[in-house]
């Protein structure tokens, strides 16, 4: 019997399942007992029976599958049972040596971490202290300006004319954002 990908996608083979098919057997495989078996690994057989067996040999295919699995679950349960016990021991054990390492870890950490707290309390201190008065002028020029460009296109628009003793001059705004950031001003 020959299949294709192409039949295989009509049947509802996953994509991954298709592109495996043409990878080992091309456009077009005639199914041989030695293809079946050199790709034993690899392919859903179940999935295989199916859709391409009559329900008579679909039935000795079950029959003859159930009994595989049933040898297969016979030799793999105690192995699997001796690795979970294996696993279990190795895991006490890490857990054991990780509470220690933590152990050790937090006595070692809490005196430098009292130290890193200790000398960085007058720094952030001193950065408060100066940046106290700067950041208040800083909002000072920000409210300022806001309520000097407020009232200015608030009062062209009701068609009001601008009080300019109300108004700060945006040089001085300048100046004092300059004299805020340190930087020069602009020429």
């Amino acid at each position: 019997m020959k299949i294709t990908p192409h039949k295989l996608k009509l049947l509802g083979a996953c994509s991954s399942q298709v592109a495996l098919f043409k990878e080992l057997g091309g456009d077009t495989k005639n199914i041989t007992l030695t293809f079946c078996l050199k790709h034993a690994d690899k392919l859903e057989w179940d999935w295989a029976a199916r859709h391409f067996l009559s329900p008579t040999a679909r039935a000795e295919y079950d029959r003859v599958e159930a009994l595989a699995a049933a040898e297969y679950d016979r030799v793999k349960d105690p192995a699997w049972a001796k690795y979970k016990r294996v696993r279990a021991l190795a895991w006490a054990e890490y857990n054991r040596v990780e509470a220690l390492a933590w152990t050790e870890y937090n006595r070692v950490k809490a005196p430098a971490l009292a130290e890193y707290n200790r000398v960085k309390a007058p720094a952030l201190a001193e950065y408060d202290r100066v940046k106290a008065p700067v950041l208040a002028e800083y909002n000072r020029v920000k409210a300022k300006t806001f309520w000097t460009m407020f009232q200015a296109e608030n009062q062209c628009k009701i068609g009001s004319a601008v009080d300019p003793a109300t108004l700060t001059p945006v040089a001085e705004i300048e100046e004092k954002l300059h004299e805020i950031h340190g930087a020069r001003k602009p020429a």
